[in-house]
């Protein structure tokens, strides 16, 4: 029996899709190589990784300062962590 959830539209829009990822795979497989160059993030991308990196930066010294502990002492480097992370 067909589930409750699915109506005959979602049946029809279910059996298109596979005959539509053939034809873009088709299209993708031509033979022809491709000179694709990724494009350059957008102005938004750009201002997010900037704003990321000011947020962070400030506590680069304390990062530092837990990742040798974290090497050194990895039981107090987590309650540090737990503190540092309240704080």
């Amino acid at each position: 029996m067909d589930p409750p959830n699915s109506s005959p539209d979602q049946e029809k829009q279910g059996e298109q899709q596979p005959s539509e990822l053939l034809i873009l795979s088709d299209k993708d497989n031509n033979g022809e190589p491709s000179d694709h160059v990724p494009p350059l993030p957008s102005p938004s991308q750009h201002e997010e990784v900037t704003r990321h990196t000011l947020a962070t930066e400030p506590f680069q010294p304390t990062l530092k300062v837990l990742a040798d502990l974290k090497r050194d002492d990895p039981k107090f480097a987590f309650l540090a962590t737990r503190l540092v992370g309240l704080y």
